[in-house]
């Protein structure tokens, strides 16, 4: 069948990194999948889109960036979408006391937003952590 089975939108700003990662998806890709390669930071392409039709949303990007993003998330994805983060026990650097850089404060930041939703998680605490939020 040549039915669209999967749609993807990938973002990156490095265009190096997009590249490889395009290189590496056409050699798996079949003929009912579509990839579109987006060289945007991820702020940039959420700040500038009105509704997010998206089922699925995978976040591994700058830490700083994560508030924004779940914020931005929640007004413009439909109920039902899985969003998903990556890194986000940041190493453990989640005592606000001890752990001061911006990627540190953004994070802790993060889990405030989070934890202050009513809205079911996981977090799968396997590498750095990986917390799946169902909006």
């Amino acid at each position: 069948s040549s039915e669209l089975e999967l749609e993807i939108d990938t973002l990156d700003r490095n265009a190096r990194e997009q590249k490889s990662a395009e290189s590496f998806l056409q050699k798996i890709q079949n003929q009912n999948q579509k990839v579109h390669y987006l060289n945007k930071h991820c702020l940039e392409y959420l700040n500038t889109s009105k509704q997010l039709d998206y089922e699925l949303v995978f976040i591994d990007c700058d830490k700083i960036c994560y508030p924004e993003i779940l914020n931005n998330l929640k007004e413009k994805t439909k109920p039902g979408t899985i969003w998903i983060f990556d890194n986000v026990l940041w190493h453990g650097r989640l005592d606000e006391t001890r752990h001061t850089k911006p990627s540190d404060k953004a994070i802790q930041e993060f889990w405030k937003l989070v934890l202050s939703q009513n809205q079911k998680y996981t977090l799968f605490p396997a590498g750095d952590g990986l917390l799946v939020l169902n909006h």
